[in-house]
């Protein structure tokens, strides 16, 4: 049996007597979740909690501002070294314009910056935001839907899906879309327009020597603009960048090039996010914190970063943040191998395990699930909690997802991230983990509609995969607004030895609107011939 998926903090259960409930009214009760809590502020900052904190930004005041995402808030440490709320509590929801932040409920902040007038931009899934001096909050783009739409017209009244931000030389806002493969801009009369990117006809990045708004870019994972002006965008395959004419180069690829290289022009390097100092731009990268220095070749500044638990700020002063999502805990990068920790005491969040499940702690409870011994599994959402038919709760997965399910085996099929990429694995009940679908960032492997007959799931690439289920045995997992490239449909006998404790033969995959693949097992797509 599968839940509906619903944010609530305590979970609450509606219960109804059988026939009667239709003359007798339903009881709620809480099923598991006590009281909000204290998440440490007027403690020193590596005493206190933070939960997925997603961005850190120092502001003009000389505090360092942190969107601390998983407790839905915008936070701050003071001049005297004390972690406070600006804006946002326990509770995730949206707040009209106009309300005062430090009053105001936020829907998991992300993505922070400092607009040259003084106020603190931030994302809040499909509009961007801000904090005005006076602490006024305002929507500065995006209407709250995710399709695409409304350039040439107020940002406001646009459909957007919101990802890291950046200003540009005039102070306009650049916005980065990883889903709708975009970045767009509002000038200073609040129009949007699109900068780079068109609606993609295929995977990847395609167009370079040609204007950037008529070239394909393979999502717009970050942008930033960098000491020479121009802006530069780290796409899914390469780190791509707009020159001054308005057309649009790969500045460093990767995809093709030598692996040893330290030449940008010879080398091959996967960038996830990009920043600059003022002075270099700043990426992590399969090869760590990185730039290039004047002659083009590779700088490394740190240590391996390419769990994409960690996310990078840059400060124009040159300061270097990393930010552990998973823990909850900002570094400052003080040398190639030394993190020193700024904020959180690097406590995972699982308050009340061994507990009745209603004196837990849950964050931010998302999706439900049932196991095949009537445990109820809860999504929230860096961990997996399990309530006992008895109502006792533990933790059985520890890191950040996207969705999970339960399969007839006890076993979870989990979308989690893996080198900025999502995959699905399987965690079995004894905690054994195996990647079913999804691949690393390897150039040579392909992505779903390209993929030969036979190719194994974890060659594939999956992409922006973020939910999936199991009923009666299949394993379904929609790809968003990605459009059909071959016929509606197809499917492929093949040996059942692929997803395991799953017991029927064939994965399905939502294809855009129209199609739906059906994916063997061993064999994963349909054969390229199929049209």
């Amino acid at each position: 049996m599968l839940f509906p998926r619903l944010p609530l903090i305590p979970l609450l259960l509606l219960a109804c007597a059988g026939a009667s409930a239709q003359t007798e009214p339903c009881v709620i009760e809480t099923f598991a979740g006590g009281d909000s809590f204290s998440v440490g502020d007027g403690l020193p900052a590596l005493e206190a909690e933070f939960f997925g904190p997603s961005d850190v930004r120092r502001g003009p005041d000389g505090l360092l501002y942190i969107a601390d995402t998983g407790y839905n808030r915008i936070r701050r440490i003071n001049a005297q070294g004390l972690v406070e709320t600006v804006a946002g509590n326990n509770v995730g929801a949206f707040t009209p314009d106009g309300a005062q932040a430090a009053q105001a409920t936020l829907d998991a902040p992300m993505h922070l910056r400092f607009g040259p007038d003084g106020s603190l931009y931030f994302t809040e899934g499909a509009r961007v935001r801000r904090i005005t001096p006076n602490g006024t909050l305002e929507t500065v783009a995006g209407n709250g839907e995710t399709e695409f739409s409304g350039d040439g017209g107020p940002a406001v009244d646009a459909g957007l899906v919101a990802g890291p931000i950046a200003f540009d030389s005039e102070g306009r806002i650049l916005i980065a879309s990883l889903e709708q493969r975009r970045v767009r801009r509002v000038d200073a009369n609040g129009v949007i327009s699109t900068i780079a990117g068109v609606e993609p006809t295929s995977l990847g990045d395609s167009g370079d020597g040609g204007p950037a708004t008529e070239a394909q870019l393979a999502g717009a994972r970050d942008v930033v603009v960098g000491p020479d002006g121009l802006v530069y965008i780290s796409t899914t395959h390469n780190l791509r960048r707009i020159l001054a004419d308005g057309t649009i180069e790969t500045y460093v690829s990767g995809l093709s090039g030598a692996n040893d290289s330290v030449q940008r022009m010879d080398m091959r390097l996967q960038v996830f996010e990009v920043e600059s100092d003022g002075q270099h731009v700043i990426m992590t990268s399969n090869r760590g914190v990185v730039h290039f220095d004047g002659n083009d070749e590779l700088v490394v500044l740190g240590l391996d970063v390419s769990s994409n638990n960690f996310r990078l700020a840059v400060e124009p002063a040159g300061e270097i943040h990393l930010i552990d999502r998973a823990k909850g805990q900002v570094f400052a990068l003080e040398s190639e191998s030394e993190l020193r920790p700024i904020t959180g005491n690097g406590l995972e969040a699982k308050r009340g395990d061994g507990g009745p499940a209603t004196d837990a702690f849950l964050q931010a409870p998302t999706h439900l699930d049932e196991g095949p011994d009537g445990s109820i599994y809860i999504s929230d959402p860096a961990s997996i909690r399990r309530v006992l038919p008895d109502r006792t709760i533990s933790t059985v997965f520890s890191e950040g997802l996207y969705d999970f399910a339960v399969d007839h085996d006890g076993n979870f099929l989990v979308i989690v991230t893996r080198f900025s990429r999502r995959v699905i694995v399987k965690v079995t009940p004894d905690g054994s983990m195996t990647r079913l679908l999804g691949a690393f960032p390897d150039p040579a492997a392909c992505s779903v509609g390209f993929c030969p007959v036979g190719t194994p799931g974890d060659g594939i690439g999956i992409r922006n995969v973020r939910s999936l289920d199991v009923d009666s045995g299949a394993l379904y997992t929609p790809w968003p607004r990605v459009p059909p490239l071959r016929s509606n449909s197809c499917s492929r006998s093949a040996p059942m030895d692929f997803l395991g404790g799953i017991r029927s033969g064939l994965m399905a995959a939502a294809w855009g609107a129209a199609s739906l693949w059906l994916m063997p097992r061993t064999a994963s797509i349909c054969p390229s011939e199929s049209g």
